[in-house]
């Protein structure tokens, strides 16, 4: 073909396609719908009740009652693609959102809010060609081109030339799920979904993998999927009964002789219960973590914590002792105590006759004497001895620090202790606080009322100071930035370098080192970058930079 001749109709199907797409529906005086061009001139006559914007390329057309507002109430649809052609007239009562060139279309009954209600489904694709005739009862989703439909009252898997592929026989059947339908024979509620009865399973190909057996099928996970024979409460959920595995053929590789059973984690183990005790299995059934404990929480970081004692009929801890299991089933600690806080795969905080203590390796660090104990973070733990407020949670007593060996490296002398960064602690002392390192060494002097926690959701990473009702802040090196001697201070724009205060109602802007951007002379300061600054002064309203010189917009 001449190059000429090519280019020329390119530029005019371009051209096309610039018309077509700002067509758009318009009203005339008789209340009649069309379509016209960007000119404003007639394409289609308008003879419609209503016209629907041009979404993916296609209108909606209606023809019937108009609610108040002058939207479709109830009435027929039909179809006009982007250059104003008819795709056909209105005839069906309902047609869905386009998908992959899909649409779901209905001819029937609707409810209050215009969706299918009591009629036939079928699907249409976005030229107007009859996909899957309106002739079923209901209709699934489009998947690979087949689709779960309903016809006399029983679903079965049709493809796209409405093939049959999965006899109409089940009370119902479900959209797809990691490539599985779950197929179902018993009491459905009166929207349809399953209520009491017996699950089976069919693949993306309509074939049969499993006839209904099961009163529950959790979705495969990978490769096995779980399933369960027993009693259920309304919609199919388990209550008591037993659990099992199978896999994408349907066989049963782990027999329902479970009690309870979770998927398979990462690690390959499922947390499973049998005759009221629980442990680990691997793919294999054999017990991992032997099931022996009452409860055992699930894994995290390779570390469960065991129960033995008793439980409700919800499987809630009620009275007993806690231990520590890992991912191989060694215990680091029995269950013995009252209670576990933080563990490792070395060391393990519990509680045992109202005091806490660490293990290492299953063997006592630190002994059983303190009211209080925290986790290690760089090789340091803070002890405490006191009593704790019931109805506030706060401690009243003395803080000290303890190393990896058991050794105590900082006296419990302090009123409180919490750690701040890297090697420091916010302490307190005799009312007032300061910070120290865990090698007793005091970096920011015991001179402040308080140090405030850090309000990290705020945007916060440094704490603020106060004496009296005055407000200052220090860095992450605990060296003091701005002195207590603001009203307020703000630190959510920190990220951008920028300081926040408040002085006899007067704002003003300092650096990370403590340096002046802004005096503390505005009324109001809105931070929109590092450099620019919406300000108030005066009832005048501007912005300034960081040199507090005036931008003019």
């Amino acid at each position: 073909m001449n190059k000429t001749i090519l280019l020329t109709l390119l530029l005019l199907a371009f051209s096309f396609e610039i018309v077509a797409q700002n067509l758009t529906a318009f009203k005339n005086d008789n209340g009649k719908w069309g379509i016209q061009n960007e000119q404003k001139e007639t394409v289609l006559e308008p003879k419609y009740d209503h016209i629907a914007s041009f979404n993916n390329g296609v209108a909606k057309s209606f023809i019937g009652e108009l609610s108040e507002y002058g939207e479709p109430k109830n009435g027929l649809y039909g179809l006009i693609n982007e250059n104003g052609s008819i795709l056909f007239e209105p005839k069906y009562n309902f047609i869905g959102y386009f998908n992959n060139k899909m649409a779901r279309v209905f001819i029937g009954a609707l409810n209050l809010y215009g969706e299918p209600q009591k009629g036939l489904s079928g699907f249409i694709q976005k030229d107007g060609h009859v996909v899957i005739s309106a002739s079923y009862d209901n209709i699934g989703e489009l998947n690979k081109a087949i689709v779960t439909a309903c016809k006399d009252g029983k679903w079965g898997i049709i493809d796209t030339t409405e093939n049959v592929l999965l006899e109409f026989k089940y009370d119902n059947i479900s959209n797809p799920s990691n490539g599985f339908y779950k197929t179902f024979e018993g009491v459905l509620y009166e929207d349809g979904r399953p209520k009491q009865g017996l699950f089976g399973l069919a693949d993306e190909k309509g074939t049969v993998v499993i006839e209904p057996k099961y009163n529950h099928i959790y979705d495969y996970r990978k490769t096995w999927a779980r399933v369960y024979i027993g009693t259920t409460h309304d919609g199919c959920n388990p209550i008591e009964g037993k659990y099992g595995f199978i896999d994408k053929l349907g066989k049963e590789v782990i027999p329902l002789t479970y009690n309870r059973a979770d998927n398979f984690s990462k690690l390959g183990l499922a947390k499973v219960c049998k005759e009221g005790k629980c442990g680990y299995i691997d793919s294999t059934e054999t017990a991992i973590i032997p099931l022996k404990y009452d409860h055992i929480t699930y894994l995290r970081k390779g570390l469960a914590t065991t129960f033995m004692g008793t439980t409700d009929d919800l499987g809630n801890n009620l009275e007993g002792k806690y231990g520590v299991v890992d991912q191989s089933g060694k215990e680091l600690a029995p269950p013995i105590y009252d209670a576990i806080g933080w563990k490792t795969e070395i060391y393990v905080v519990a509680k045992k006759d109202g005091k806490f203590g660490m293990l290492k390796n299953g063997e006592v660090l630190i002994p059983f004497e303190y009211d209080g104990l925290s986790g290690f973070k760089n090789g340091i733990a803070i002890i405490f001895k006191g009593t704790i407020d019931e109805e506030y949670g706060s401690p009243k007593g003395l803080f000290g620090l303890i190393d990896t060996d058991g050794k105590i490296v900082v006296k419990m002398k302090y009123d409180m202790l919490r750690s701040y960064y890297e090697n420091m602690y916010i302490a307190s002392k005799e009312g007032k606080y300061g910070v120290i390192t865990q090698d007793k060494k005091t970096i920011l002097k015991f001179n402040y009322d308080e140090i405030l926690p850090i309000e990290e959701g705020n945007g916060e990473y440094i704490p603020r100071t106060r004496i009296g009702e005055k407000f200052g802040c220090i860095d992450m090196k605990a060296h003091e930035i701005l002195e207590a001697k603001y009203d307020q201070i703000e630190l959510n724009s920190y990220d951008m370098g920028i300081i926040a205060v408040t002085l006899d109602e007067k704002t003003g802007l300092f650096d990370l080192q403590g340096k002046e951007i802004l005096p503390i002379m505005y009324d109001y300061i809105n931070v929109y970058d590092e450099n620019k600054f919406a300000v108030s002064l005066n009832d005048e309203e501007f912005t300034v930079d960081r040199n507090n010189k005036k931008i003019e917009e």
